[in-house]
């Protein structure tokens, strides 16, 4: 490499990565993925500094070795990492993309499009990525924006459309997508809570008292609990008359159980009254 023998350096990369990729060792220690990560690095060296020539059969090479059992199963990842990730050229970009719709037209199941698990990389989303080569290939945003709705059952589409509304001060418009991603992604819990407590945010952000508090009570009575910040954010913008209320129906919710003594140690602090009904409520629930 010092020498520009960019080609030889290929060559001697992928020997060294086919000998560690082939060796059946106990890789808990991480030796073997420390050796693939040197190969991907010398690897994006190279192509950064060869000729077009150079560049050309190294596309050419990642190609017709994927699949064919050059190396273990898993270590063929990180050759496919770095065939979806590092060429950047005009036509390589375009088979990329012809790639990855094939992959997302396979996952109308999923709600984040096939998250998948990169070797070099760690998680990432074949649409997002399909979305950033449009970019790269100078896409018009009228034609970017159009995929995005082709594509809007996608979670990962939505999120990115929310979260440039946000960074552009489009709130409500951000607020229109969040409510709409609640209904679309009803089924799955983890998202409908992260749409809520972005809907939280941004009315907080609006001062959009009414809307601010019927979102924290869809919250903290909807979605799982796991500590006590949106309870207590509740519990602010109550009269002590609400409150009263609400504390029974969190101490009744299903969605309470991980918080519950947290939530009552704090509910009896300096008031004994309270201290005693829960300690009622307390041996009521463990049958004592």
């Amino acid at each position: 490499m010092e020498r520009n023998c960019w080609r030889q350096a290929f060559e001697l990369t992928n020997y060294v990565f086919k000998t560690i990729g082939n060796v059946d060792i106990d890789d808990s220690d991480g030796g073997t993925s420390q050796v693939a990560n040197t190969c991907y690095d010398k690897w994006k060296e190279i192509l950064e500094n060869c000729t077009e020539e150079v560049r050309d059969e190294m596309f050419t090479w990642f190609t017709s070795h994927l699949s064919c059992d050059y190396v273990i199963d898993y270590m063929e990842e990180y050759m496919e990492d770095f065939l979806m990730n590092e060429f950047r050229s005009r036509e390589i970009l375009e088979k990329k993309m012809a790639h990855l719709d094939e992959m997302i037209e396979r996952q109308t199941d999923s709600t984040d499009c096939g998250k998948t698990w990169s070797s070099h990389y760690g998680y990432e989303n074949n649409i997002l990525k399909r979305l950033e080569i449009m970019k790269q290939l100078g896409y018009p945003e009228k034609e970017i924006r159009a995929y995005r709705r082709k594509h809007w059952r996608f979670s990962a589409v939505r999120g990115l459309e929310i979260q440039e509304d946000i960074e552009h001060g489009d709130l409500d418009e951000a607020v229109q997508i969040l409510k709409e991603s609640k209904e679309l992604d009803s089924g799955y819990p983890g998202l409908v809570a992260r749409y809520s407590e972005q809907l939280i945010s941004i009315y907080e952000m609006q001062s959009n008292e009414k809307a601010y508090k019927e979102e924290l009570q869809y919250y903290v009575f909807e979605c799982p609990q796991h500590d006590l910040a949106h309870i207590q954010k509740l519990k602010a913008v109550c009269t002590e008359q609400e409150w009263e209320q609400y504390r029974e129906q969190i101490l009744q919710s299903r969605n309470s159980g991980s918080i519950l003594y947290p939530f009552m140690e704090a509910e009896r602090t300096g008031d004994r009254k309270r201290y005693r009904e829960l300690m009622q409520y307390l041996k009521k629930i463990s049958g004592n």
